[in-house]
């Protein structure tokens, strides 16, 4: 076989190589853009949780740090991230979707969750 063949059947070995790599990617990686209300319904058992405007106390959506800071293990620090994650992802959709701010886990959300609301 010359050399030529060789290098011909390479390359086309090397794109049809590439061409597949291209379709799996294309067909197997999911579309990484989610919309903000997907992601926090899909975290949640929805069946549990009540829907949007239900709750009492206090309204996490509107509250600022320093009234967040009144709740059972909410300091400064964890009242300042609930204002942040506010204002990066928007409202919570419903109280257990507390939990998405950094420090706040299933033990702190029991401790305020008849306390708090999304109204």
């Amino acid at each position: 076989m010359k050399k030529s063949n060789r290098i011909l059947i390479f390359l086309l070995s090397a794109l049809f190589l590439l061409f597949i790599g291209l379709h799996f990617a294309a067909t197997y990686i999911p579309d990484a853009q989610i919309t903000i209300e997907n992601r926090q319904e899909s975290l949640y058992d929805t069946a549990r949780i009540p829907p949007v405007g239900e709750g009492g106390g206090i309204n996490i959506n509107t509250a600022d740090a320093s009234l967040l800071s009144t709740l059972p293990g909410i300091g400064e620090t964890l009242s300042f991230r609930i204002v942040a994650h506010r204002e990066e992802w928007g409202k919570f959709l419903h109280p257990a979707s507390i939990t998405e701010v950094e420090g706040i886990g299933e033990k702190t959300y029991a401790k305020i969750k008849d306390k708090i609301g999304v109204k």
